[in-house]
């Protein structure tokens, strides 16, 4: 439980049913889960991920359990206290990692030369590691400043000139809503970057990154001496550099704001985006969340705002406005932008509406039964997490975590009733039905819900056409304004 790899025969098998469980878990708690960019990672060979940290525990989880190859963890050394992180963090076979903030807890940063160490020597193996350098989890509107414990760990691993090349991958975590259930999560994988490559192509040390504004997790050290870098070639690894690039790395795949003012103005202008005049997507072909399309949209808009806003504030202030009215409009009538291009043909409407309610006929008994037999375990879930989430961050792991043992020591009892009451053969089918009956239960609920609600936004916009159109018409009017502004950003060197 120190960190150290546990070295034994069962430790593959630990680690496998451990991520099937959390596996589980993740999907009974997200909608989708997706890593976009998955081909990015390399297959073998030792790998750095290095990621944003904005949801907690869950955040690993995304690429862990989502890859074939193994996934070394690291955590802060405090989470071992809660029993059940414990015992999760054992079976991952996870690197602990000691804060100077917790050292009322418990913590010793001394015991930080040997976990790097150890997760170095992982590396050296082949192994893949998973770290945040931004050191803790957070709801801040942009990134924190990365530490540069990350860096030192690549400078360290160079240090030996046998050691094949180490890829280190950004990744950019993104949610939907990170404390909702049943909504979106996708990790955007970036493009790796040979860490010898990366030294051969600054072997000047980094100037000029000393302003970087990098803090580092000990005492700040002059750049870290590596032949093995340049191929014996006695090349500097200056760590601040390294540190500065990986936050850049993994910005450019993250959405990320300067203050909370600009995020609201921001993300009101890209929910408009999500209108067209064709309509919403069907609802069981519903469209996921594209990270990367959206990560890209809204550094335009970032750009594009802050080039009208120096340029011409009157104009700049008069999109921002109708943005907020538009979106102010829409919470207040319970419809999102998508919706407001839904097409109004009864007959395609009425088509609709048969075809889902077969669909939800055929699958009623199922997710009825699913209901049923996991009303008690989800009631107990849903009422601890709400109970123990004291922050944003919370909600996701605690369902996590907490709904494997709930659902696991369920199943025991329900498996024990059966095969009690109703004997061998018909306690072995109920059995097998829980998992596949649960399964079908969050699928029905999903679409059910998303039938409900385009049935209802249907009949709104059959009571009130002239609001659809007026709403329609304002959308068609703001996006061509922001189409007109494509110009005036595109040729401006300091656009997005």
């Amino acid at each position: 439980m120190d960190g150290t790899s546990r070295g034994d025969g069962s430790g593959t098998v630990i680690y496998r049913v451990c991520r099937a469980l959390l596996r589980l878990g993740l999907y009974g708690f997200f909608r989708r889960v997706h890593v976009q960019g998955r081909s990015r990672i390399p297959d073998t060979g030792p790998v750095l991920f290095v990621s944003n940290h904005i949801n907690a525990f869950v955040d690993p989880l995304l690429i862990l359990t989502n890859v074939r190859r193994k996934v070394t963890l690291t955590a802060k050394s405090t989470l071992v206290k809660n029993p059940l992180l414990r015992v999760v963090i054992w079976a991952l076979d996870t690197i602990l990692l000691h804060r100077r903030g917790d050292r009322e807890e418990g913590s010793d940063p001394r015991e930080n030369l040997f976990a790097l160490s150890e997760a170095v020597r992982r590396l050296r193996e082949g192994g893949a590691l998973f770290i945040f350098p931004e050191g803790v989890s957070h709801s801040d509107p942009g990134m924190r400043r990365f530490r540069t414990g990350a860096a030192r760990m690549v400078a360290d691993y160079l240090d030996d000139p046998t050691a094949p090349e180490l890829s280190i991958v950004p990744v950019g975590l993104h949610f939907t809503r990170k404390d909702g259930w049943r909504s979106e999560a996708v990790a955007l994988v970036g493009e790796p970057v040979g860490a010898r490559a990366w030294v051969r192509g600054h072997a000047d040390g980094g100037a000029g990154t000393e302003d970087a504004g990098v803090r580092a997790v000990e005492t700040p050290l002059p750049p870290v001496e590596s032949a093995a870098a340049a191929g014996g070639g006695g090349a500097r690894v200056d760590v601040r550099a390294l540190t500065h690039e990986m936050q850049g790395w993994v910005e450019a795949l993250t959405i990320n704001f300067a203050s909370a003012e600009e995020r609201d103005l921001i993300l009101r202008a890209d929910r408009l985006f999500a209108y067209r005049p064709g309509g919403p997507p069907p609802v069981d072909r519903p469209e996921g969340l594209d990270a990367e399309a959206r990560v890209d949209r809204v550094h335009k808009l970032q750009g594009g705002a802050h080039l009208l806003r120096t340029r011409d504030p009157r104009r700049f202030r008069s999109l921002a406005d109708r943005a907020e009215a538009l979106t102010t409009e829409m919470d207040r009538l319970g419809v999102a932008a998508f919706e407001v291009g839904l097409p109004m043909n009864a007959a395609r409407v009425a088509l609709f509406v048969v075809r889902e309610v077969e669909v939800l006929l055929v699958g009623a008994p199922l997710a009825l039964w699913g209901w049923l037999a996991h009303l008690v375990p989800l009631t107990v879930t849903r009422r601890l997490v709400a109970a123990l989430s004291t922050d944003e961050d919370h909600p996701a792991s605690n369902a996590v975590f907490m709904s494997v043992p709930i659902f696991f020591v369920w199943w025991i009892v329900v498996a024990a009733l059966a095969f009690l009451m109703a004997g061998g053969g018909w306690g072995a089918l109920l059995v097998l039905s829980l998992p596949l009956s649960g399964a079908i239960h969050l699928r029905y609920r999903d679409r059910a819900g998303s039938v409900v609600r385009r049935v209802r936004t249907f009949l709104f916009w059959w009571r009130h056409p002239d609001v659809r159109e007026r709403l329609s018409a304002d959308l068609d009017a703001w996006h061509e304004q922001i189409r007109a502004l494509e110009p005036l950003v595109t040729s401006s060197p300091h656009g997005a």
